[in-house]
């Protein structure tokens, strides 16, 4: 490090000695006080009054100027000498005759003398003998390296990256004259009269006490340090410098605190570019000199809710401009809403596009509501690292760009120690990361000389006088004005800030979130060139839908009076708005007090209430402290908190209720607001909380071990009952649908792991429930099978089943076995998957084939006859899609990738009739390995030719873990759709296309489909009808997030429109309770309890088992497309063909039970009940018609055999 930093040091020199001085004169201002004068005037003479000749300069006579000896003396002239004691005094030689320096003694008022020398006929103009500033480039010592600025080809700094570890070097290179931001123009003949602005840096915190940064860290106006309070009542607790939403934690839970200070150096890095000090004789240059650096902290725990939080932070405490250097590859609503609502608040938001390389979304870059900024280089270039896309605002420098290094940090390290360092505290980075603070520090220099500049108009300039880059990548191209590449150019400090309106408009008091009451004044900012008018107003919340005049005016105000503010008859949080012209525009949110507030206005008295309540109300008052929010059950003494507060509430949400682990009855609510002196008041309710689990029918048992992730159902006696089987981690467990416990008439198991779910089919071909379950004893993996006729088998599996991989978000592995008719015989084969290898038994437990691998990438399997020859075929695939015969024969193989050009692997095989021809499609999920790239779905016919259009890209990042594409009619338009449920580290979403291709939701944006409302995670999803309607919904159910950011569970079911259906989410865990059970835990829909009614039951990550029981909802087959995981209750991962539905299969599920006589009669004898899922199959005696015949002939061969319907002549073959 010693011969590199030499070397630096060299560097600098040489550079530094070849850099020139130039001086300038501002523009012509009036003078301030603060401006340096001598004790000299200059006066110029008109030509008629020049005097002539004179020799004597010490001695001069002027007493043919009238007036002028008068003021000598009244002013004490001591000395008169001309401009220049060379050049001929006739003025038609040389213009400057005539212009004489008037001495005079100190303390003179120079500005009333030059206004009566200006006041003589005789005179053309005099001035004081201004003292000029020599406006040399910035004394910064690095300044010199800073490209960006200033770049006249000069060499500078740049690490070169090679692959691998501590082989990076520094090296000079040298970029093309005039490729820069043109920030010397400006360092030279900088602006006047600029104001204040605040640029929030949200990132990894600030260095704030760094040389560079002194007097550049923004103090909060409304706050005291270290008092322990929350002086201004903005929720946070001695925000001096901004805050830390992460509390410097990289697990959950977290504590927000105070200090935005940088331990990777990121965020520093980022302050630095945009406001270091300038000629401070210390390092960097910074671009907005009249700026102060707001830190806010999210790093090393980079949720998306902290990102939104910061941002909300930032906007409620003043921040004009966002600058945001982080990304995710998604969009993310919760990110979006908090853009929005700073947007709103005229806050100007920018953010970079990130480093991928290529076309890719990146998102907030990729909001319109943001300037989306990529990275420039010293060449007028695209970097080759910065991510493009029809997004693009505008480029800005981010290669090789020197700025701030945080105490202590190395960004680079572990791989490449100190080699981006530059003596101790600066630090050289590349990335569109560097870019933002360029912009953000172009905007703080337009609102520094413009305040109140709103976004559209700040945007607008910033690309209309950006340098346009014909040729983005040096390849010959020519691209004038926009391109996705580099947007509408690289930036321009100096033609920006020349663009600006000349107005002002800015409200300096009362401060943001200040605590006011009765009448208050509004002191400001109004002028500018071309001001014609202010409007003062205000408007209820911190984002008004309406406004209120307070006073409007054609008087320019210069740090002044606006307006008086009456607030004696309001109450909460208001906003006053100054308006001056169409583009300048100024707010602040204030919170009014004029009277004490306690009260609780819903849930109101006696009203019922469920698992999760928001509780709304008001808390508020003259010298309010904070409130508290609190419940207690009805007789009891100890109350136990909800929520409290140090902002004030008027009329909002005071906070939410989490009762899904209490006791169904009468409980009290209770809201005490209070001062620094003790309580001021207090409101209570009472409300009747009703758990849904109480609701007739529902239920719920609690296990001991780990459950499966999915339970299943059949009836397995032949009882006319179906029985619910749950596996365990000690033990297969059976319950009837009312909750009991069954031990008759039903398999008794070691206590063995049955932890894979059970599958369920028809392996005798004789209509009645059968059930295959695997368990682990601690060495070997155990197959069991209970068929209908009382025979059983068990079999020693050949495998380890890894059932602890149900543990983790690997979904796409998870071990299953299903159940599948291969050969068209009318028996069930059975398929057992542990990744990556399957095995194929019959119904006697006897092994068929094995498809055996040793290593690799996961491996999918799938049984489905897809060529149509009725009989299966065995699909595999990992990168490669194979195609087996029963007897493990390989029939054929290709590429899964077919021509995309990226390494992929599979993630999931199924068989769908996506099109409605009454065929088997097979449909591959695949992940595409490389940097940036995603998951898609292809879909092949039964020649295994890829389908017209396909494959489809997802647009879902490949380092997620969607689940496999789900396909069903949402809409009931006639065709499928197809949705995917993920998550990524906070957000949860679902996205859904129609069969084309397209977005589901007409006219979005994306694929979105709906999201939670809270953080979590989705594995997968199913489609059902669960509100009686004609649409199915999408279910699922929904773990905490990854960061334990929101620990509630619940399972939430969206309309076939995206929209939460009302009285959703159900709350299954209180966030109080952590899991016990990592596990998916999907829902199972269907008609379980067989009263022709919906029923819905799930295991949770408390290993319960829960039933719940829809009394409004009739069940309907043809409207639960996908009633469970892997489609159907065998779990083979195959969607049933409509039109080979089995005849007698009135409710679609693959068997013939008595539900289906029970759903036939429904049918037939009740009005507007569900239509059979298949008209045919309900003809069973083949009379064209649907009548008690075909009931009973149902009846018959569930109870006396034979009778196969559609069957007439008994030979086996339908005739139907």
């Amino acid at each position: 490090m010693k011969n590199t930093s030499a070397f630096i040091i060299c560097l600098i020199i040489m550079l530094v000695t070849a850099s020139n001085s130039f001086a300038y004169l501002h523009d012509k201002y009036e003078v301030k006080e603060t401006e340096q004068t001598s004790n000299r005037l200059v006066v110029k003479f008109k030509p008629a009054f020049s005097p002539e000749g004179k020799t004597d300069y010490n001695s001069i006579n002027l007493a043919s100027v009238p007036g002028f000896h008068d003021l000598n003396k009244s002013f004490g002239t001591s000395k008169i000498e001309p401009l220049s004691k060379t050049v001929s005094q006739n003025e038609n030689i040389n213009p400057l005759s005539g212009i004489y320096v008037l001495h005079f003694s100190p303390g003179t008022d120079l500005i009333s003398a030059a206004e009566k020398y200006q006041s003589l006929e005789q005179v053309e103009y005099a001035h004081p003998d201004y003292i000029l500033e020599l406006y040399d480039a910035p004394n910064d010592p690095y300044y010199i390296l800073q490209w960006p600025l200033w770049n006249v080809g000069q060499g500078y700094l740049h690490v070169l990256r090679r692959d691998g570890s501590y082989n990076d070097t520094v090296i000079v290179m040298h970029g093309t004259p005039g490729a820069d931001i043109d920030a010397h123009m400006v360092f030279d003949n900088p602006p006047d009269n600029a104001q204040t602005v605040i640029i929030a840096i949200i990132d990894t915190g600030v260095d704030i006490d760094h040389p560079d940064l002194i007097g550049r860290i923004w103090q909060n106006p409304g706050e005291l340090p270290e008092n322990g309070i929350d002086d201004d009542h903005n929720g946070f607790v001695d925000d001096i410098h901004g805050w830390d939403f992460t509390g410097n934690s990289s697990t959950l839970p977290v504590t927000g605190d105070n200090d935005p200070s940088d331990e990777f150096g990121h965020g520093t890095h980022c302050a630095g570019i945009a406001a270091s000090v300038t000629n401070n004789l210390e390092g960097i240059s910074g671009i907005v000199p009249d700026c102060r650096i707001m830190p806010i902290k999210f790093y090393p725990l980079m949720l998306s809710s902290y990102a939104a939080r910061s941002i909300i932070y930032a906007a409620d405490n003043g921040a004009d401009i966002i600058s945001m250097s982080f990304g995710y590859p998604w969009q993310v609503e919760i990110l979006e809403d908090a853009l929005n609502y700073a947007r709103s608040k005229g806050v100007i938001l920018c953010a970079a596009t990130g480093n991928n390389s290529m076309e890719y979304f990146n998102y907030p870059g990729a909001y319109p509501q943001v300037i989306s900024v990529g990275a420039s280089t010293s060449d007028d270039e695209v970097a080759f690292f910065s991510t493009y896309g029809d997004f693009m605002d505008v480029v800005a420098p981010g290669y090789s760009i020197l700025s701030l290094r945080g105490a202590g940090t190395d960004m680079y390290a572990p791989d490449e120690p100190n080699v981006h360092v530059l003596e101790d505290y600066y630090y050289i980075a590349s990335g569109t990361s560097m870019s933002s603070p360029h912009v953000a520090g172009v905007l703080g220099y337009m609102l520094s000389l413009s305040p109140g500049l709103n976004h559209v108009k700040a945007q607008e300039i910033i690309q209309n006088t950006a340098d346009d880059i014909l040729d983005p990548f040096g390849e010959g191209l020519n691209l004038p004005g926009w391109d996705k590449y580099s947007g509408s150019g690289r930036i321009n400090l100096a033609d920006a800030i020349s663009a600006v309106p000349n107005i002002r408009a800015r409200i300096n008091s009362p401060l943001p979130n200040q605590f006011v009451s009765g009448s208050i004044e509004v002191n400001g900012i109004a002028d500018g060139s071309a001001f014609n008018g202010y409007i003062l107003e205000y408007g209820s919340g911190d984002v008004p839908e309406s406004w209120n005049v307070i006073s409007e005016s054609q008087i320019a105000v210069t740090d002044g009076y606006l307006g008086a503010f009456n607030t004696d008859s309001l109450d909460g949080r208001y906003t006053i708005r100054l308006m001056v012209g169409d583009d300048n525009i100024d707010r602040v949110t204030v919170n009014i007090v004029n009277s004490i507030q306690a009260e609780l206005s819903s849930p109101a008295e006696s009203d019922t209430v469920t698992s999760l309540t928001s509780i709304i109300g008001s808390a508020s008052s003259p010298g309010f402290s904070h409130y508290h929010l609190e419940f207690k059950m009805a007789g009891d003494n100890q109350w136990q908190l909800i929520d409290e507060s140090t902002s004030p509430i008027v009329n909002g949400l005071l906070g939410t209720w989490e009762a899904a682990a209490l006791t169904e009855g009468s409980y009290l609510l209770r809201l005490s607001v209070f001062a620094d002196s003790g309580i001021l008041d207090s409101d209570s309710v009472y409300v009747f909380m009703k758990s849904i689990l109480t609701a007739n029918g529902n239920w719920k048992h609690s296990f001991s071990a780990r459950t499966t992730i999915i339970p299943n159902y059949g009836d397995f006696d032949n009882d006319g009952e179906n029985e619910i089987v749950v596996g365990t981690e000690n033990g297969l467990y059976f319950f009837n649908p009312d909750g009991t416990q069954k031990t008759e008439s039903v398999p008794d198991l070691p206590a063995y792991n049955f932890r894979m779910p059970a599958a369920v089919g028809d392996m005798n071909s004789d209509g009645i429930d059968d059930l295959v379950a695997v368990g682990w004893d601690g060495e070997v993996g155990r197959m069991y099978g209970f068929i209908s006729d009382g025979t059983e088998f068990e079999t020693a599996i050949l495998d380890q089943p890894d059932v602890d991989i149900y543990n983790s978000d690997l979904v796409y592995i998870y071990p299953y076995i299903c159940l599948k008719d291969m050969d068209n015989d009318g028996n069930d084969e059975i398929l057992y998957y542990s990744n990556p290898n399957c095995w194929i038994y019959d119904i006697q437990g006897d092994l068929i084939t094995q498809f055996t691998y040793f290593s690799g990438n996961p491996r999918h399997y799938l049984a489905a006859d897809i060529d149509g020859n009725g009989t299966d075929e065995v699909y595999t695939s990992s990168r490669f899609l194979d195609q087996y015969d029963q007897q493990g024969n390989l029939v054929g193989s290709f590429d899964l990738q077919m021509n995309l050009g990226n390494q992929c692997v599979a993630r999931s095989l199924s068989a769908v009739d996506i099109d409605n021809d009454d065929k088997l499609e097979l449909v591959a999920f695949a992940r595409f390995l490389e940097d940036g790239g995603n998951y898609w779905v292809y879909a092949f016919d039964e020649n295994l030719s890829l389908k017209a259009g396909w494959p489809r890209n997802t647009g879902i990042n490949s380092y997620l873990v969607p689940s496999a594409p789900v396909f069903a009619d949402l809409n009931q338009d006639g065709q499928k759709e197809y949705f995917i449920g993920f998550f990524e580290l906070v957000q949860a979403m679902v996205y859904a296309w129609d069969i084309s291709g397209n977005y589901y939701l007409p006219g979005a944006a994306s694929p979105l489909f709906g999201y939670t409302l809270n953080p979590g995670r989705i594995y997968y999803t199913i489609a059902a009808n669960i509100n009686g309607s004609s649409f199915p919904e999408v279910i699922s159910n929904v773990k905490n997030d990854v960061y334990y950011s929101y620990n509630m569970e619940r399972t939430t079911a969206w309309d076939y429109s995206g929209e939460i259906l009302d009285g959703w989410p159900i709350y299954l865990r209180p966030t109080s309770i952590m899991p016990q059970n990592r596990g998916i835990g999907t829902p199972v829909v269907g008609d379980i309890n067989n009263d022709g009614l919906v029923d819905i039951m799930m295991t949770t990550s408390l290993n319960e088992l829960v039933f719940l029981n829809f009394y409004d909802t009739e069940y309907s087959p043809q409207n639960c497309p996908v009633p469970i995981w892997r489609y159907n209750r065998k779990l083979n991962n195959v969607c049933a063909v409509a039109g080979n539905i089995l005849c007698g299969d009135i409710d679609g599920d693959n068997l013939i039970a008595i539900n289906d006589a029970v759903r036939l009669v429904n049918y037939i004898f009740i009005p507007g009940s569900s239509l059979p899922v298949s008209l045919s199959s309900a003809d069973t005696n083949c009379d064209d018609s649907i009548s008690l015949v075909d009931i009973i002939w149902i009846i018959n061969h569930i109870f006396r055999g034979g009778h196969e319907p559609c069957d007439l002549n008994g030979d086996g073959i339908p005739d139907c």
